[in-house]
């Protein structure tokens, strides 16, 4: 796991990945378009993610797949906080 927990960003990046993995990875240009940031964005977000351990790139430019580690950060982010002044949701 990484020092640092997820920005919004990275956890949008990660959803889009999860959720267009299927038949195929997405590119970058489709992320992109469903995030609302540029594929340079989009390729820096990867490039840190990947960097963390919670994506991996098998080849070619739709070879992006979440990690176990993706998966668990994911996982927890949807979980509700317990941080004082938030509301737990169930």
């Amino acid at each position: 796991m990484p020092d640092r927990p997820l920005t919004p960003r990275q956890r949008e990046v990660l959803d889009t990945i999860d959720a267009m993995t299927e038949p195929r990875g997405p590119t970058f240009r489709e992320m992109a378009d469903r995030v609302g940031i540029s594929p340079r964005a989009i390729q820096y977000h990867i490039m840190l993610l990947e960097e963390a351990g919670f994506v991996e790139r098998l080849g070619g430019y739709r070879g992006i797949v979440l990690t176990e580690a993706g998966r668990a950060a994911l996982m927890l982010a949807e979980m509700p906080s317990d941080e004082p002044g938030e509301e737990a949701q169930t």
